[in-house]
């Protein structure tokens, strides 16, 4: 390998810039998460509370991951294109019939999320008891408003990203653990979980309320229309419907993973949980900086026809992560022990769970450059409008994680079951960055 190839790759300062923006407003919604975490460590341990917890949450997370959260990589390239070739005026029709679309999908899995959720539950959490399984169904219905409403914060905040306003888009997030905090701090010990999960959807409101006013500022007309009304919508429908498909394979894997985790012991499920949130802060600042940053650009390049350029920045953006993510890996990998003591080991969180809790975050953090690496690939699929691949890779990540996890769980417990995450990832990016090179070539980069 050459020097050249060995060196860090230059980064454009405005690049840089926005970077520094996205990832310190993401940093702030770490932090904030973190010490949410941290509450609830204190406050149920890894006992019934806990588990109900993240089991009640996984549902209405899949269905916002599922519904809402592939609403930019599906908007974004035609918002773009549809501006840069028909103007503003197109794009804003576009933008209120993607809105309707949105709003409607996002109201109807919220329904379908309840109106399942008394077989749904059961099949997911088969190791739980039946308190627990109580406290994860009032957690799931307190959560439906919020599936109901995130679309619109996905596709408001991808409409700020495609302006190149980053800001309030990176922040607004922070508003639903700082509601759930809120809540656990001003509620009696009886009503905590309640509370904690409240305040989660109203914050979730409020996300929305902040971003529909950075919308408005930007000079976007706030308004919904029906669907036909834009000729663009059709186009939008059939990516979207590739993403739904290819997300809901996806959200399945997390809870294949999950389910498996109750079947260990009891408390293995907010064990995984609490070894999962070290990691979670390098993924998730990671790919929240990376994702609302490279996706505008691709789509930007891929508009315009610039295919060498978009691949000279998808090896670029590449490079630089794993640059950065092999450190931070590193660090997890040394600090696992210390940094579980500090966040968690007090009140109900003792020494034991915080043995357990290391062990198993060291197996997830090998998941970090492959994760944050696939966060390219798939954004560049997706400025490809190369979507029906990511659905193809999304269905053999859910085999792949079906099957390890039966294999693994028995002999090696929660080890096993952070094994295959990592694993699963590192094919995953493999698999999408291999196809979306061979895309370009064939298009003449």
């Amino acid at each position: 390998m050459t020097e050249a190839a060995l060196r860090p790759p230059s980064i454009n300062p405005a690049l840089v810039r926005s970077s520094a923006t996205i990832a310190g407003l993401t940093l702030f919604f770490a932090a904030v998460s973190l010490v949410r975490e941290q509450a609830t460590a204190a406050w149920f341990g890894t006992g019934p509370a806990a588990d109900a917890f993240v089991v009640g949450y996984a549902l209405p997370a899949f269905f916002i991951t599922t519904v809402s959260g592939i609403l930019a990589p599906a908007f974004m390239p035609l918002l773009v294109e549809e501006r840069h070739q028909s103007g503003r005026g197109r794009a804003e029709d576009f933008l209120a019939a993607a809105a309707t679309t949105a709003l409607l999908a996002g109201v109807l899995m919220a329904v379908l999320l309840l109106a399942t959720a008394r077989w749904s539950l059961p099949a997911l959490a088969s190791g739980f008891d039946a308190t627990r399984l109580a406290l994860a169904a009032r957690v799931l219905w307190l959560l439906a408003p919020a599936v109901a409403v995130s679309s619109l914060a996905y596709l408001w905040t991808a409409l700020l990203n495609a302006d190149e306003r980053y800001a309030v888009g990176a922040f607004a997030p922070t508003l639903q653990p700082a509601g759930a905090l809120i809540g656990l701090l001003v509620a009696p010990a009886s009503q905590a979980l309640d509370a904690m999960t409240i305040g989660l959807t109203v914050g979730a409101c409020a996300q929305v309320a902040l971003l529909g006013w950075a919308v408005r500022r930007a000079g976007w007309r706030l308004r919904f229309s029906a669907p036909w009304q834009s000729p663009r919508i059709h186009e939008f429908r059939r990516h979207y419907a590739a993403l739904f498909t290819g997300a809901l394979l996806m959200g399945a894997t997390t809870l294949v993973t999950q389910s498996f985790a109750t079947r260990v012991s009891p408390g293995a499920a907010a064990h995984l949980n609490f070894a999962n949130v070290g990691v979670l802060f390098v993924v998730g600042m990671g790919a929240r900086t990376i994702g609302q940053l490279v996706l505008p650009s691709f789509s930007a390049r891929a508009a315009a026809g610039d295919w060498a350029g978009l691949a000279r920045q998808a090896q670029r953006a590449v490079t630089f992560v794993w640059w950065t993510s092999v450190p931070a890996t590193i660090a997890l990998l040394a600090g696992a022990r210390i940094l579980t003591t500090v966040l968690f080991e007090r009140g109900a969180f003792t020494a034991a769970d915080s043995d357990v809790v290391s062990g198993v975050a060291r197996i997830l953090a090998l998941q970090i450059p492959w994760y944050l690496a696939n966060v390219v690939a798939v954004r560049l699929l997706s400025a490809l409008q190369a979507n029906r691949v990511i659905l193809v890779v999304a269905f053999l990540n859910l085999v792949a994680t079906t099957t390890l996890n039966a294999m693994l769980h028995g002999p090696f417990g929660l080890a096993g079951i952070a094994a295959t995450v990592a694993i699963v990832y590192a094919l995953s990016f493999v698999t999408c960055w291999w196809t979306a090179r061979r895309r370009l070539a064939a298009v003449g980069a």
